[in-house]
């Protein structure tokens, strides 16, 4: 072999090694890398950007209003339940202010008795008339409100505002009606607050068998 060809064979050798040492070419990475960046990129014109910047402000002036609004239906739910509190709490002054002259009727009567003679008719008299302005001031009062006295005399029983505790005979009270009463009952407007306790009567036992006994004889007659 000569010396160029040595030569030639050498630098063949050289310029293989160094295709293989280089590094590959990346194909296609920096056109990606590319496309990436602008699909990033959003190029608006100035129109755009104006209508952009408004609905933005746009935007925050509603969350500001409905955060106001928000903060205003808070306030007034506090506010009722204040006042509701209140109204529970003094819901019965108006009563009260009328039951104070009641009570000072009370203490006068209780002074009085205790410096008269009960003993004495006049004593009593004033004491009974001082307990009977007491009452009359009472039941005035307690009308105001829509309170009313149950009727029970001559009236017929009614379960729905009529307590019955007993039942007796009677010469002039017919069947079902009441008797006497034991003890008062109430009504506030069109609601019983309390039924009156009555006695009921059940009628003339003697009239009930003389009755029975005329419709006997009818029925003899009519049937001789």
């Amino acid at each position: 072999m000569t010396g160029n060809e040595e030569k030639t064979t050498e630098e063949e050798n050289l310029d293989q090694t160094d295709s293989i040492n280089s590094d590959p070419p990346e194909s296609g990475n920096s056109d990606e890398s590319d496309n990436e960046d602008s699909v990033n990129v959003i190029m608006l014109s100035a129109e755009e950007y104006e209508q952009l910047k408004n609905a933005k402000a746009e935007s925050d002036e509603k969350q500001k209003q409905m955060l106001y609004k928000m903060a205003e239906y808070d306030n007034l739910k506090k506010r009722a339940d204040r006042e509701k509190k209140d109204f529970l709490k003094y819901a019965n002054e108006s009563l009260v202010k009328d039951l104070v002259p009641v009570l000072d009727s009370i203490d006068q009567a209780v002074g009085a008795a205790q410096e008269a003679e009960i003993e004495t008719a006049e004593g009593f008299t004033a004491l009974r008339e001082g307990v009977e302005l007491i009452q009359k001031q009472l039941l005035g009062s307690l009308e105001k409100r829509g309170v009313s006295v149950i009727d029970t005399e001559g009236e017929i029983f009614d379960p729905q505002k009529h307590e019955a505790v007993s039942m007796a005979p009677s010469d002039n009270v017919p069947q079902n009606n009441i008797i006497q009463a034991f003890q008062k009952g109430y009504t506030l407007h069109d609601r019983v607050i309390r039924p009156s306790m009555v006695v009921v009567s059940n009628g003339n036992p003697v009239s009930t068998d003389n009755s029975s006994n005329s419709i006997e004889e009818k029925e003899q007659i009519e049937n001789e």
